[in-house]
């Protein structure tokens, strides 16, 4: 049983995530760094402004020198993990694109000559929010990778701490994926 009806999808979501080298224990930072040193990427985390409201979680920016991914630094940090791992699933997936000299130049003279505007500027970027307008395939991939993600940290901790909180969500989600098996065949 996948998710998706794209199940092509969803097996390329779920071996992405497998790709990335995790960390123990894995914070939202750890994971940035460990997918940062797999691509060779920078990759800094911030503070996602308030000004924003409840609609966006977070969002990505690409910069001349990398990649900036913005979330609430104050949420639950189940929260501020699946987040990150969202906005790192939109990197992973290659939502970003590459720039061209062209546009890096022409980004650089907007910001000296309009610095005010950075963030006007940045409309392009993509985020994680409910807005209907926004493509959905981009968001549905960029969501199932972080998912996979932060499945595979929770049965990582579960295993480290099978007492703990996160080793009774962990046996949940092993019990689910094996009636999921179970439906499959």
């Amino acid at each position: 049983m996948t998710f998706l009806a794209d199940g092509d999808t969803e097996q390329r979501c779920r071996e992405l995530a497998e790709l990335v080298p995790l960390p123990s224990p894995c914070t939202p930072a750890d994971l940035a760094q460990a997918v940062a040193e797999m691509q060779g990427w920078q990759i800094t985390l911030a503070d996602l402004p308030d000004r924003y409201g409840v609609e966006i979680s977070g969002e990505c920016l690409r910069t001349d020198s990398g990649f900036v991914l913005r979330y609430p630094h104050g949420s639950h940090s189940v929260f501020g993990l699946t987040t990150v791992a969202h906005e790192l699933g939109h990197l992973l997936l290659g939502h970003l694109g590459e720039r061209s000299p062209s546009s890096t130049a022409r980004r650089r003279a907007v910001d000296a000559l309009l610095p005010d505007l950075q963030l006007a500027h940045e409309t392009w970027v993509l985020y994680r929010c409910s807005l209907p307008e926004l493509d959905e395939e981009p968001e549905r991939e960029a969501e199932l990778v972080g998912s996979f993600l932060v499945e595979r940290i929770a049965l990582a901790a579960a295993r480290a701490a099978p007492q703990s909180g996160a080793g009774r969500v962990a046996r949940l989600v092993q019990r689910s994926r094996a009636r999921r098996t179970r439906d499959d065949q």
